[in-house]
């Protein structure tokens, strides 16, 4: 079986990686069509794995590109053609038995390429992202111009099928739900006293992570306000935020600064090399993801992978990887005093938060692991192969 999978932008490289390394270990042979990752040389598996076919010309020039977002829009908007063009080359010249497509870096221009392969292949698109978002820049990476050209749907969740159903039409039959993998696993973790040490944290503190990038529907000022809540019976709690503001770093920094949390907050508002990941994971006690809403999350199987509680919202696909009173807590969203409440019980009580992470250990090794990721996925492909092999009067 050859497949093809598509990420043009690097959208989720850790992702894309692993699954194509898990799918690889089952005897399917993908070829991940990709580009170098914007924010990062040097990724993972990346040697191994990725065909940095997308966006050649602007490699050598990445590290400037990459704090001038408009010039490289517009120097991808004029490259991106071409290599549209160079692809269905290669697609005709040797073409995959299947396409799965995780993101294109612009549907609305990529769907008449989409649109031929998908007259040969069957096309398999993951849905990462089932909400509509606002943003300019985000709408036009929205994936919805190729619902119609896709011949199977993947979602994360349970919840994230649902709204796509109710947001598509499509029909349930072609949407299945592949979790999420735990992310980060090919790197080692350091200890927890190793990791605050570098930090800089004191050893004794009640540390509460927030990590990713930043924005708005994140509710990072609802975790700075459930801070401010904890500190009178937890003098030593320290927040840990970790993560690139998409927008002004202000509203973060005035936040700890009015609720008086500014020493014992530590704010990397940056982008996080991926050889540090650990580290920070390693010196929390508790990953906690306040959102107002979201799909599914990398960080929380990143959570998972380094054996860490969490507490969440319950929003998206979130409620569903979560095992209430079992590894973490869920929370309303919106509601710092019951984000302060839920992390109280885990910060508070050392012995609890050691069996939560013990558990989320598990669940990354059991329900969330690549290897059952990869055979959920390889099986939506069997099926589609299978199908078209009936139609073409030639039954497998």
């Amino acid at each position: 079986m050859h497949v093809w999978m598509l990420d043009p932008a690097a959208m989720t490289p850790h992702y894309d990686l692993r699954l194509t390394a898990a799918l690889g270990a089952q005897g399917v042979q993908v070829r991940l069509l990709t580009s170098r990752f914007l924010y990062e040389d040097h990724v993972p598996l990346a040697e191994q794995f990725a065909d940095h076919f997308f966006f050649r010309p602007l490699e050598s020039g990445a590290q400037t590109l990459r704090e001038r977002p408009w010039p490289r829009r517009l120097l991808r908007l004029a490259i991106y053609p071409f290599d549209l063009a160079r692809l269905w080359r290669a697609f005709q010249s040797d073409p995959p038995d299947l396409l799965h497509v995780q993101w294109t870096w612009f549907p609305l221009l990529d769907r008449g390429l989409i649109r031929r392969m998908a007259a040969r292949v069957p096309v398999v698109l993951t849905v990462h992202d089932t909400l509509p978002r606002a943003a300019s820049m985000t709408r036009l990476a929205d994936m919805r111009p190729l619902y119609d050209l896709a011949a199977h749907f993947i979602v994360h969740a349970e919840e994230n099928r649902q709204a796509l159903l109710a947001r598509s039409g499509v029909e349930p039959s072609r949407v299945s739900v592949v979790p999420h993998g735990p992310l980060m696993e090919e790197l080692p973790a350091p200890s927890r006293s190793a990791a605050r040490e570098a930090l800089r944290i004191d050893p004794g503190a009640k540390v509460i992570l927030f990590f990713g990038v930043i924005k708005p529907y994140k509710g990072l000022l609802d975790l700075i306000e459930a801070v401010a809540l904890l500190r009178p019976e937890f003098p030593d709690v320290h927040l840990l935020i970790v993560g690139r503001p998409e927008g002004s770093v202000e509203p973060y920094t005035a936040a700890i600064a009015e609720k008086g949390l500014k020493d014992c907050t530590s704010f990397y508002p940056g982008f996080a090399p991926t050889e540090q990941v650990p580290l920070y994971f390693a010196a929390g006690d508790v990953v906690c993801l306040p959102y107002h809403e979201a799909s599914q999350s990398g960080v929380l199987l990143t959570a998972y992978r380094f054996g860490r509680p969490v507490v969440v919202t319950g929003v998206g696909g979130l409620p569903e990887s979560v095992e209430e009173d079992g590894n973490g807590y869920i929370v309303p969203p919106k509601d710092p005093p019951a984000l302060a409440a839920a992390l109280a019980r885990i910060i508070a009580d050392p012995e609890k938060a050691e069996r939560f992470g013990r558990r989320s250990q598990e669940l990354a090794r059991t329900r969330f692991s690549w290897e059952r990721a990869a055979r959920l996925t390889q099986e939506v492909y069997a099926r589609l192969l299978s199908a078209g092999s009936r139609r073409e009067g030639n039954p497998s």
